[in-house]
């Protein structure tokens, strides 16, 4: 069984090769197969697809009648349809459940990064002023999450986001930060991704920013990427793989095979009674009737 690694920007490949190596499964590594038909050209012959941003599209499974798993390394699958795999009995998985900890520790740090205005004292001091004040009035934490939309929210509000940039709309941000609705923003994830030079975000004085990294660290990143590569092992041991997105029907390889051959299996034990039937003189309708099993 092949399956193909469509597209990663990891220094190397030795966690996916390790799952993969110890299950007797044949990695394929494409080029950054990020176009329909690059992905094409580079997942024929194999059974699954491991992928990071690659389009998995009806054109591309329609093209890969073969493929029966895609498994996304992360949690999101903005790039997979869903619905087309769910039509043409792919399954569709994921890695839902790493980083939890590396999240919360993370949106946790901006937040209080935030509310005390270290990133401000930071700068200033860094700039040559030393002052308490140099970073704004800090306020006493208390009743700063509301739920409302951002001209109902009070001023002098935080916002912190680590799920996904979608989530807040940035336009609408930047006006509401420009009015001064809010003392800090955190954000690690954005709708577009690096954030461009020059954008309003970057150079905001109450925005802190990391680069999409509060999943990040040797464990969680390696839970990751050998969960999504499992889901895979799974699949081809099980039918099925450990994290489900989109129920399939298509079955591994083997499944398939073992099929082929005890099916072939059948027919000729059929073909043996029925032989031997007819020679003990028995009619060879009666005697097909009697032993046919398929």
């Amino acid at each position: 069984m092949k399956v193909l690694f469509s597209d990663q920007d990891y220094p190397d490949l030795a966690i996916e090769r390790s799952v993969f190596d110890e299950a007797g499964i044949e990695l394929v590594v494409g080029k950054s197969a990020l176009t329909e038909d690059a992905l094409i050209a580079a997942a024929k012959g194999c059974s699954a697809i491991l992928l990071q941003y690659a389009p998995i599209t009806g054109r591309v499974l329609d093209a890969l009648p073969g493929i029966g798993l895609v498994s996304r390394i992360g949690a999101g699958f903005d790039t997979v349809d869903t619905k087309a795999c769910g039509e043409r009995g792919v399954w569709v998985a994921n890695s839902p459940d790493y980083g939890i900890g590396e999240v919360s520790t993370h949106a946790l740090a901006m937040a209080l990064s935030l509310i005390r205005h270290l990133p401000f004292y930071d700068r200033d001091v860094k700039a040559g002023t030393w002052h308490f004040e140099s970073g704004g009035p800090v306020r006493r934490c208390a009743d700063m999450i509301n739920g409302a939309l951002f001209s109902r929210m009070k001023r002098g509000s935080y916002l912190v986001n680590t799920s996904r940039g979608a989530v807040v709309d940035i336009d609408t941000l930047v006006v509401a930060l420009d009015e001064g609705r809010f003392d800090g923003v955190g954000l690690d994830v954005l709708p577009n991704e690096p954030i461009a030079a020059g954008h309003p975000l970057a150079k905001h004085p109450r925005v802190l920013l990391s680069p999409h990294a509060a999943f990040y660290s040797v464990e969680s990143e390696r839970d990751l990427r050998s969960k999504a590569a499992r889901n895979i092992v799974t699949w081809m041991k099980t039918g099925r793989p450990d994290y489900i997105v989109v129920r399939g029907t298509r079955r591994p390889p083997h499944e398939i095979a073992d099929e082929a051959i005890t099916r072939t299996e059948r027919v000729a034990e059929t073909e043996n009674q029925v032989r031997e039937a007819i020679r003990g003189g028995m009619d060879p309708v009666d005697a097909y009737l009697k032993f046919r099993k398929f």
